[in-house]
């Protein structure tokens, strides 16, 4: 031993010391060539160098290609550009290097296995109570947990056939056929779709089995079932145990048997646990550790001399074909039973809870059941899915007896569930249409580019997953894939924005996802073609009803044939809906009288039905027509309010403004009482008025006549006192009186400004605008040729600076025209 030791060893040494020479020699190498820069510019330019360098550099991305793929690590080193290479060189060799040390520290002894990891996520739910649901008012809340693992390893590493998931027909696993009526014989057939598939193993069994005489006879007492804490545990997990258990279940005629599989990292699915349990022990079998030991129990899962009781066997039976290639003979399905009998719910959780009274534990429903060692808490979990399915069993057979005539409600549940075990494992397919199903369901509108994107994205998830051995959702679930085919992305990275958070595939593939996202935005928007014929985007149209709506006895919100049906979901009204209302008092009105009854008891057949109300309240009922009528005339009496507060406020105003507009005609009036002038009747032109017209209103003349001798009232105070033929005097003295009083008359007086409540306006349409406009003209002529010399008089023989007979005077802002009479 100490020989072949040195041997190794010496061996180990020279290979290292090989390496390291050959290592050195390439770091040698390497630092002769030119540097990065100028001097690889320059040697670049000579095309023996430049074509030397490509064919190297293309061989060492090719070795380091085929080395990083020979160890599990994906990525084609030669079509990257020069970062990205650095990049998968730098993570890869870190993989490299991390797997080195780990294998090195386990064999030197310096490092065991890593132990699992296990993370537990919990949720609760509280039941809702109400009159509808007073049985789960003493019930606790609701809780489940998700169990999974960080760093466990995946079990399909470990198995010596690398598991097919290449579509086409699923090749049986069987090579030996224990209790057969038939030799073993796997042809290829068409199905009735088809299809290709091979045949199943045990059909000429299957269709020539009629369950025993004994099974069909009913105890007339049931022995009670043992609990689980009483019932001695057998865990197998050697080859040794599993042989022991075949010979403890050869000897059992009864036997019940669950399945627990995990179905994230795997394309397929595994078959992770195996529980059996008998009337004396319970075993829990690690399917892991015996992948492939597993196919001796067909001794006993084929032996139509013991009844199998397997609850909702569909996928249990195609998963033992699909893992183990076991086939089941001799199958009672509870579920079948409970159909039969007629139960409100076919979950196992109510068939436990009404035959055992047990409340089912399913906090573990969700577990990844990969992780070694199993937790105690799953352990349990697993072992209550099979271990009152004895006592379920015997219980199930007393009632089809009784409802039943004869053994016929029996025979019927073998019957149904030897179909069952007649079904077969189909590999999962893709086809051309197998994306449409998925677009249909997300009620998006794609164009023709991101409907062919889509196809693209869903073929190469599906081949990723089925060459990993992935799921389709680890490779890259649906909302990412959709979204990505929605946006078309133009960069990487916009394809890695479109994944939260990213998955490791699809940031190992990125290069070649990019590609397919490019290559669906540079085709036409056109209508694509298949086989020569349009492709049509399919339409979202409802699916077919399964039940006869015309049906009387049909409702649509039946789920009781459901398994997983609950039936402590909330309602409108519950008991402290009721309580609230009946506590209001509502005044009694005309209205619709409204009853709400706290439980109703009404007979559908009977004829006369009386009805139990303990608490009653009345609410009146306003129709809309009446709301709105309510709504109109407040709005009318609204306006209404708003328009006299409108009036009120107008009239207060005038009844400020008025006596100040009083003062202010008295103070006028005063003033042209204390100006003595000589009245003269001034024609009736000059005042504006036509003598040919005449005047319908004395009111209106009386007024102008005021407002003519006021214009002329105002122009003798400014230039003296007009003579008897109405010239000007030319008299240079003035009266300083009247100084005094027309300087105090120019002055803007704050009161005749204010407004008069009896002001009325000059009819200006009176005036003879074209006399008026003839005259001003003369006068403006006049006084030009005067202001040239003084004492030269004009047409009118004026002395002194030019003098104007017509003139418009202001005073506090206001026009006034001043005539005189010739």
């Amino acid at each position: 031993m100490n020989e072949k030791e040195s041997e190794k060893n010496g061996s180990v040494t020279e290979v290292q010391q090989t390496l390291f020479q050959s290592a050195m020699k390439v770091t040698k190498y390497s630092n002769e060539l030119p540097s990065s820069g100028s001097d690889w510019d320059y040697y670049q330019s000579y095309p023996a160098y430049a074509s030397a360098m490509k064919e190297f550099g293309g061989r060492m991305t090719n070795l380091m290609t085929k080395i990083y793929g020979h160890y599990g690590l994906t990525g084609k080193v030669g079509k990257l550009d020069l970062e990205e290479q650095m990049e998968l060189v730098s993570d890869s060799n870190d993989v490299l290097m991390e797997r080195i040390n780990l294998s090195l520290d386990e064999a030197a002894g310096l490092k065991k296995q890593a132990e699992t990891v296990v993370v537990e996520m919990m949720a609760k739910t509280s039941n809702i109570n109400g009159s509808w649901n007073r049985h789960s008012m003493s019930s606790s809340a609701t809780s489940y947990k998700l169990l999974s693992a960080k760093n466990i390893l995946r079990p399909q590493l470990k198995f010596k056939e690398k598991i097919r998931n290449s579509p086409g027909p699923f090749v049986p696993k069987i090579k030996e056929k224990p209790h057969s009526l038939k030799p073993l014989a796997i042809l290829l057939e068409l199905n009735d779709l088809g299809d290709e598939e091979f045949s199943h193993p045990y059909e000429f069994e299957l269709e020539r089995f009629t369950p025993d005489s004994k099974f069909l006879a009913v105890a007339d007492e049931v022995a009670p079932f043992a609990k689980v804490q009483d019932t001695p545990l057998v865990m197998v997990e050697t080859e040794e145990a599993l042989k022991s258990l075949i010979n403890d279940l050869l000897m059992e005629s009864v036997i019940a048997v669950d399945l627990e599989a995990h179905s994230y990292r795997s394309f397929q699915g595994i078959t992770c646990l195996m529980q059996i349990s008998t009337n004396k022990r319970d075993y829990i079998v690690d399917t892991l550790e015996l992948w492939d030991h597993l196919q001796p129990l067909n001794e006993v899962f084929c032996n139509p001399k013991i009844v199998k009781i397997f609850h909702g066997a569909d996928m249990d039976i195609q998963w033992l074909q699909r893992d183990f290639g076991i086939y089941v003979v001799n199958l009672f399905d509870t579920y079948h039973a409970a159909k039969l009998l007629g139960f409100a719910q076919l979950s196992l959780a109510f068939i436990l809870r009404h035959y055992c009274q047990v409340v089912a534990d399913k906090q573990y429903q969700l577990a990844d059941w990969r992780i070694r060692p199993l937790p105690e808490q799953m352990v349990n979990y697993a072992r209550e899915d099979t271990h009152y399915l004895g006592y379920i069993y015997e219980k199930m057979k007393k009632d089809l007896k009784m409802k039943g005539t004869g053994d016929n409600l029996l025979s019927a549940v073998w019957q149904n569930s030897r179909l069952v075990c007649l079904k077969r494992y189909r590999i999962p397919p893709i086809t051309a249409e197998s994306h449409l199903e998925l677009y249909r369901l997300s009620k998006k509108i794609f164009n023709e580019r991101q409907l062919y994107a889509l196809k693209e994205l869903f073929v190469w998830r599906d081949r990723i997953a089925r060459e990993e051995d992935e799921s389709t959702g680890f490779v890259l679930p649906k909302h990412m894939m959709l979204q990505i085919a929605d946006v078309l992305p133009k960069e990487m990275q916009g394809i890695l924005a479109c994944c939260s958070p990213i998955p490791s595939l699809v940031r190992q593939h990125l290069l070649h996802l990019h590609g397919m996202i490019l290559k669906a935005r540079e085709m036409p928007l056109a209508t694509l073609q298949r086989h020569g014929q349009p492709l049509a985007i399919p339409k979202l149209m409802p699916t077919p009803l399964e039940h006869d709506t015309e049906d009387p006895l049909h409702c649509m919100h039946d789920l009781t044939q459901s398994q997983d049906i609950r039936d402590d979901l909330p309602t409108l009204l519950n008991s402290d809906v009721i309580q609230t209302l009946a506590s209001k008092s509502v005044p009694e009105c005309n209205g619709v009288r409204v009853t709400v009854k706290d439980m109703p008891q009404a007979r559908l057949f009977a004829e006369t039905t009386e009805l139990g109300i303990s608490q009653k309240f009345t609410a009146s009922f306003v129709s809309p027509y009446t709301r709105y009528m309510r709504v109109k005339v407040a709005e009318e009496i609204a306006e209404a309010n708003q328009v006299e507060k409108l009036r009120q406020h107008v009239i207060e105003e005038v009844e400020q403004v008025a006596p100040e507009a009083k003062r202010g005609l008295e103070a006028t009036k005063e003033e042209e009482e204390a100006v003595p002038r000589k009245k003269k009747k001034l024609p009736i032109k000059v005042q504006g008025l036509h003598k040919k017209k005449k005047m319908g209103d004395k009111r209106s003349v009386k007024r102008a006549a005021q407002a003519a001798a006021k214009a002329s009232a105002t122009s003798k105070s400014s230039h003296g006192e007009p003579d008897v033929a109405g010239e000007p005097s030319t008299s240079k003295k003035s009266n300083p009186e009247m100084k005094k009083k027309t300087k105090k008359n120019l002055k803007p007086n704050k009161e005749e400004n204010a407004p008069a409540a009896n002001f009325e306006p000059f009819d200006y349409s009176q005036v003879d605008y074209h006399a008026f406009k003839r005259s001003a003209l003369r006068e403006d002529a006049e006084g030009r040729g005067r202001g040239r010399g003084r004492g030269r008089g004009g047409r009118g023989g004026g002395r002194g600076r030019g003098h104007s007979n017509n003139r418009i005077h202001r005073k506090s802002g206001q026009k006034s025209l001043t005539y005189s009479s010739k």
